[in-house]
């Protein structure tokens, strides 16, 4: 995974970025494989919770910087209605990350998220190979109470 693209570092390691009057400190890259951003580590705030940090790629067409910006809406809305649902079915679950905010580091749109440890489905799938009945459901199950 490279952080660069033409010589530019998207968010340098150990930068350190205002969100919303709170501190944020980038600690490492986790993923550059997004169609619209890279997502990094980052330590927000005093007491240095972690957090996923996804900023918009350079060069991108003005139809993908449209598309980071409705995910960063999406998540801001999914989140406490996810919460809701859960509560509301007496489920306990994490579906969606927590929305913590918006910035910007030269120029460059970022938003920051809870941090989710865990697999994605498609390293799932490529560790696991097909899943079972049971694991499949509960995947489909949590999409579409996010998704209703």
């Amino acid at each position: 995974m490279s952080a660069m693209r033409a010589g530019v570092e998207l968010l340098p390691i150990g930068a350190m970025l205002d969100l919303g009057g709170r501190e944020l400190k980038i600690l490492a890259l986790l993923s550059d494989a997004g169609a619209t951003g890279d997502v990094y580590a980052g330590a927000l705030g005093p007491d240095g919770e972690k957090v996923a940090v996804k900023v918009a790629k350079d060069g991108v067409a003005a139809g993908w910087l449209k598309r980071f910006e409705d995910e960063r809406v999406t998540l801001a809305t999914l989140g406490p209605a996810a919460d809701q649902l859960g509560d509301e079915y007496g489920i306990e679950w994490q579906v969606v990350p927590r929305y913590l905010g918006k910035g910007s580091y030269q120029g460059r749109e970022l938003f920051a998220m809870e941090f989710v440890a865990g697999e994605s489905v498609p390293d799932l799938l490529a560790a696991r190979g097909r899943l079972d009945e049971l694991q499949a459901l509960s995947i489909a199950l949590q999409l579409f109470f996010v998704l209703e």
